[in-house]
């Protein structure tokens, strides 16, 4: 799986170095040989063309057919041996072998989405077009629908044709799963403007081609703006959203596990349960967990909780270990390890989730997970990056401007209680009620430096020197990771802050 993990984002050395150490494993592995026939492949083809390169190419082109005849030894049954082999047989010239090897793979891929996608891009590659559409929608019928590179051959496969809506349609979905993919972005711009002078030349009156889009999975368009509400904390508009989706479709486990979210958000803020709680709960306490929605579903549990419960505790722990490089698992990873308070393992896992060669939907899936957490820090490096390629800018300036006044507020808030408690009149400090906003605001906002400091203060205050030690450690560990730019915050007066408390417990 991680060989496989490292092929798909294009890192062939450490694919390479993957398969072989599953070979050593398990030397009749055949899945294993078929992830070093698709490497050679992709080196072959990384290579220029030209005759200095030609005995490379062809040195990786024979490895490539040895290590897929070697898989279908090991499984003759494996449909991805012989789409491999027909690969193999079409690019050295051997048409017939390369007909036997596929049809021999499709005998064997009757409920196989994967490697459905694959005998249609084998006939795309062979330019059998109607052939390659046929199989390529098969495989969209049989689940698999996260490739935005089926709806992308798809997309000109229906241009060929003449079929300009769907061919628009497959692009607008391509670019849905993968926004940064510029041939999508491009062949559905020029199709656009095709259409637009189309529709002018047929009415003086002006059109725009809007209406092509008007059906194109309207619940996933739905729930995607929903999200979208979510993350900029329109908790309303979010919620009218994800219900008009459950109206029609009670199932829907996005607008399901976006209404989780929602109520956590709520919670954290500390609003009241709304009056729809009851009713909208009853759609997420029936959806059964999987690695995708554990995250949100496991949180709904923390709803009206002072105390994380030790089996949701237990949970997240399960959650931060995986044995795999699946995308879903290491945000899982990334989230449980955060939502724990074990920052610096959660800044670590994010890292090395954001060195794989992410689309921008993929990132912008992190962020939305990142803002449903309050991991505000992180979330402003990623959409840094984000910037840099994503198409859609407009919709990161709200984000970014959201997240700035919840800094602000927690600012605020901070203030209030730095006044109750630090009062120069002792007899009117009120160290219970500035605690309770300290609290809310580090509950809130987990990685909130200030909070934790002047919680430390206030706790010296009333001589809880252990506490007040915990807190101050906290947001030393905080500040070693997000350095304050603005040095409101001293990492030299915090580590006095801490030794100073460690001299009082020793006194004590």
């Amino acid at each position: 799986m991680a060989a496989n993990l490292f092929l798909k984002r294009g890192l062939l050395e450490e694919a390479e170095e993957a398969a072989k150490k599953a070979v050593k494993v398990s030397y009749n592995n055949p899945d294993a040989f078929i992830t070093l026939g698709n490497v050679c492949f992709e080196k072959a083809n990384s290579l220029e063309n030209s005759p200095e390169t030609l005995e490379l190419r062809k040195a990786y082109m024979t490895k490539a057919f040895d290590n897929f005849y070697t898989a279908y030894k090991y499984n003759p049954a494996s449909p991805f041996a012989h789409i491999g082999l027909a690969t193999a047989y079409y690019m050295n010239g051997q048409n017939s072998l390369a007909q036997d090897e596929i049809l021999k793979a499709k005998e064997l891929s009757i409920n196989n989405a994967e490697a459905l996608y694959l005998i249609g891009e084998y006939y795309y590659k062979t330019k059998e077009y109607s052939k390659s559409k046929t199989y390529l929608e098969k495989s969209i019928l049989s689940g698999l629908t996260a490739k935005y590179k089926t709806y992308y051959m798809l997309g000109t496969l229906y241009e060929q044709e003449g079929s300009i809506q769907n061919a628009q349609k497959n692009y607008l979905a391509s670019l849905k799963l993968r926004p940064d993919h510029p041939e999508s972005q491009q062949n559905l711009d020029r199709l656009i403007k095709v259409s637009y002078k189309e529709a002018e030349t047929l009415s003086n009156k002006q059109k725009t081609t809007k209406d092509l889009f008007s059906n194109l999975n309207d619940e996933l368009n739905t729930v995607m703006q929903a999200d979208y509400f979510l993350v900029i904390d329109e908790f309303s508009k979010a919620r009218d959203s994800y219900i008009k989706v459950l109206d029609k479709n009670p199932d829907n486990v996005n607008a399901i596990t976006g209404l989780a979210e929602l109520y956590y958000a709520k919670w954290a803020e500390g609003f009241a349960n709304s009056t729809d709680f009851i009713n909208d709960s009853k759609y997420i306490l029936k959806t059964k967990e999987n690695p995708r929605i554990v995250i949100p579903l496991t949180k709904f549990k923390l709803i009206n909780e002072d105390r994380m419960p030790e089996s949701v505790r237990q949970k997240f722990i399960n959650l931060s270990v995986s044995e795999t490089f699946d995308f879903y698992d290491l945000l899982n990873e990334v989230r449980a390890e955060f939502l724990l308070g074990n920052f610096e393992e959660s800044h670590e896992k994010l890292e090395k989730l954001l060195s794989f060669k992410l689309s921008n939907y993929e990132k912008f899936k992190v962020l939305k997970s990142l803002c449903y957490d309050h991991d505000y820090d992180e979330a402003l490096v990623l959409i840094g990056e984000l910037k840099k390629t994503y198409y859609h800018n407009e919709e990161l300036a709200p984000i970014v401007t959201r997240i700035n006044t919840k800094f602000s507020v927690a600012d605020e808030k901070l203030n209030q209680a730095i006044a109750l408690y630090s009062n120069k009149d002792k007899k009117q400090q009120d160290f219970s009620n500035a605690e309770y906003i300290i609290k809310q605001a580090v509950r809130y906002f987990p990685t909130y430096k200030k909070g934790y400091l002047h919680y430390a203060y206030l706790l010296e205050k009333q001589g809880k020197y252990k506490e007040a030690l915990d807190k101050a450690n906290i947001c030393l560990r905080l500040y070693q990771l997000y350095p304050d730019k603005n040095a409101e915050i001293s990492e030299i007066n915090i580590k006095k802050l801490v030794q100073n408390l460690k001299q009082k417990l020793t006194e004590r």
